[in-house]
């Protein structure tokens, strides 16, 4: 069972986005029952329609299991056509080595 709750804010070129969600995963292959949680929060702000710097924060976590992960973005999305773009983002990571991560995302 899944909760959550999403909400986006935009004033052009401002984009400010986030989620809240939470569940119960029932007691399965000997692992104990879980209550895990998370949320991100994102700030956008667009550059000429083609460039969107943006700061992301995630967070999620699951006691019972003795998870917490917390993880601040930065990237940049490039527009190279209105449904595809270009994104580069660097990862902080409070438990493992910061990560650099490049993607191409299509939207339809």
């Amino acid at each position: 069972t899944t909760y959550a709750c999403q909400g986006s804010y935009s004033k052009q070129p401002l984009l400010i986005e986030g989620e809240y969600q939470e569940g119960t995963i029932d007691a399965h292959a000997g692992l104990a029952k879980a209550r895990p949680r998370g949320y991100y929060i994102q700030f956008a702000y667009g550059l000429d329609q083609i460039y969107t710097p943006y700061v992301r924060h995630d967070v999620y976590s699951n006691r019972q299991y003795d998870e917490d992960e917390r993880i601040t973005t930065v990237g940049l999305n490039y527009m190279l056509h209105p449904q595809v773009y270009l994104k580069g983002e660097y990862g902080f990571y409070n438990d493992v080595k910061d990560v650099i991560q490049f993607q191409i995302t299509v939207g339809f």
